[in-house]
């Protein structure tokens, strides 16, 4: 009975498939395929629409890390960090003078014999014993870094090494201040002008057919280096993309930093912090596409800062005047 029954099964499978499977035929496969990867339909739509979401995302991201690297980054160079010896002597001081105050409050009750103490001193006590809690903490992590490092006989070199570096380091936070600088004046320059002279306006995006009438420092710095290939040692050098990557590599330095110092966030939740050799590989993951979304939105809004270099490089006219995109499209309309 058994075998009867599997029989009747696969006959009846059978049956459905023979029903269901057509033949094959070669020109339906290039059809579809056609259609598939057709643009006419929905596939530009629909990469229009998945472009501007990554570009938004990245666009956000940026205004909160990588602006924060930005203007933290060159602050932190020029400026410098304490030394563990200043910060453990301004805690030591500073749990000094907290000490102080409670003995004085304690006193003013003593000396007066009074047993009952008033609902505001009360509060400053256990506001002083709290943070003296604190400073005490840190003070002995401080301790056991000292100790760590006095043991280790190179980091007295190293030290000393960094110190000898203090003006260097100040003279590249003055540069990296000026590349910010530089960068947030080109885009903020180039967005008045589109949002002042577009002819068309909104419809297209804000676009300048014509030249653009405000000075662009770093796009007319990036055209002017492109012009000349200077040959060193006999080796060409290219300035335009020497100074390009020196931006993009930037940039990217600014946004790590800023997840550093801020960590991975959502909203005023602290999902997970950056350490040093106390970093979680589900964070490094998230860092790592979190840098791939602000680089892909900085790579666009690149139009934004450098928009002549971007769209014609070193490109002229006859007349020697940079090319427009008026001028192409009359170039254009000639040609056909």
């Amino acid at each position: 009975m058994s075998k009867n029954k599997s029989q009747n099964q696969n006959f009846t499978i059978s049956a459905f498939l023979s029903e269901s499977v057509k033949e094959v035929n070669i020109e339906n496969i290039h059809k579809w395929k056609d259609e598939v990867m057709s643009t006419t339909q929905y596939g530009e739509t629909f990469l229009s629409f998945t472009l501007c979401t990554i570009i938004s995302l990245g666009a956000l991201l940026k205004l909160g890390y990588q602006t924060y690297g930005m203007t933290g980054l060159p602050i932190l160079l020029i400026f410098g960090t304490k030394s563990l010896e200043d910060e453990n002597d301004e805690i030591q001081g500073t749990i000094q003078t907290v000490r102080d105050k409670l003995r004085k409050i304690q006193e003013k009750y003593h000396q007066n014999q009074r047993s009952k103490i008033s609902a505001k001193d009360k509060f400053i006590l256990k506001k002083l014993r709290k943070e003296e809690k604190i400073l005490s903490s840190k003070q002995v992590k401080i301790s056991n870094k000292l100790e760590v490092q006095n043991k280790k006989s190179c980091w007295k070199f190293i030290s000393m090494f960094l110190k000898l570096l203090t003006p260097f380091r100040v003279a590249i936070g003055v540069a990296c201040l000026s590349m910010s600088l530089l960068i947030m004046y080109s885009m903020l320059v180039n967005n008045f002008d589109r949002l002042l002279n577009s002819d068309c306006g909104m419809k297209c995006g804000f676009l300048l057919d014509k030249g653009p009438s405000y000075f662009n420092p770093l796009d007319s710095l990036l055209r002017r280096l492109s012009s000349f290939h200077e040959n060193l040692w006999g080796i060409q050098l290219f300035l335009d993309t020497t100074l390009f990557s020196i931006i993009l590599l930037y940039t990217f330095v600014c946004a790590l930093y800023g997840i550093i110092k801020i960590g991975i966030n959502f909203f005023s939740l602290e999902i997970y912090r950056m350490k040093r050799r106390d970093t979680m590989p589900q964070a490094l993951s998230i860092v790592s596409m979190l840098v791939i979304l602000m680089m892909f939105a900085f790579s666009m809004q690149l139009m934004s800062i450098a928009p002549t270099y971007v769209t014609f490089g070193d490109q002229k006219l006859n007349d020697g005047q940079a090319c427009t995109l008026q001028e192409s499209k009359t170039t254009q309309s000639d040609s056909s």
